[in-house]
């Protein structure tokens, strides 16, 4: 499994230099750190995918970043997350209910 993984984050390392950064490429970083227990890594790595644009609800249900649940600045990046989707949620039915 260390092997394999040690593999994919060569590979991702490799992309991410490469390319242009999507948020789920920049997301998959920091589940690639969090499994090697790279908290912090893992942690910058999903703050940059937030400032690319990823919103998904379930990141904080995500298992892979579940080493990272204690730790305060992923509670706070899964807060911001929250409250934009419930902002993004607020704004589209004004939107639909003002026509």
């Amino acid at each position: 499994f260390l092997k394999h993984l040690g593999e994919c984050r060569t590979l991702f390392e490799g992309q991410i230099n490469s390319s242009v950064n999507q948020p789920e490429l920049v997301y998959l970083g920091a589940q690639l750190y969090a499994l090697t227990d790279s908290k912090q890594m893992a942690i910058d790595y999903l703050d940059k995918a937030i400032k690319s644009g990823w919103r998904e609800w379930w990141t904080k249900h995500d298992p892979l970043l579940t080493n990272l649940h204690k730790e305060p600045e992923f509670n706070q990046l899964v807060e911001f997350i929250e409250a934009d989707l419930a902002k993004q949620s607020l704004e589209a039915r004004e939107l639909f209910q003002s026509k």
